[in-house]
């Protein structure tokens, strides 16, 4: 997730930052260091010159975690401010979104429900694949999603 755009920071360099961590049982002995972690994931980078700044596990197979899905939500809610999307709108699940791994709605490529049902699902459910039709809904992929 490319993120921070340094606005308001006086020029100060703008970060991309991405970062995953599985829920964290506390040890016996307290709280446990994230990078002790094995689920632990970490990338920053400077979204300027795309220099790769930190990066642990960059590479491992990762699903989006909740704060990806509150993004996606705060876009959607931009979209439907700014006119560009109604809560009545039809989502269309395409097949990569079906594809999606757990948690999610479940529903089948070609099957679609509203803007309200899939912010609905998303906040309730934390759903995968209705994270990534919204996506490809709003802006064609989640490639191009992502750039937003």
């Amino acid at each position: 997730m490319l993120g921070s755009t340094g606005a308001g920071c006086g020029g100060a360099t703008r970060l991309g930052l991405g970062l995953t961590a599985a829920a964290l049982a506390p040890t016996e002995a307290g709280a446990a260091s994230l990078f002790a972690q094995p689920n632990y994931a970490a990338f920053v980078a400077d979204a300027d010159t795309v220099e790769v700044l930190y990066s642990r596990r960059a590479d491992t197979q990762r699903f989006p975690a909740s704060i990806t899905k509150v993004m996606t939500l705060y876009i959607v809610f931009e979209q439907l401010a700014a006119g560009n999307l109604k809560l009545d709108d039809r989502v269309v699940v395409s097949r990569n979104a079906a594809s999606q791994r757990p948690s999610k709605l479940g529903l089948k490529a070609g099957e679609s429900l509203t803007v309200d049902q899939a912010i609905r699902s998303l906040a309730t459910k934390s759903a995968n694949d209705i994270s990534v039709a919204l996506a490809e809904h709003i802006s064609g992929s989640t490639e191009a999603f992502g750039r937003l």
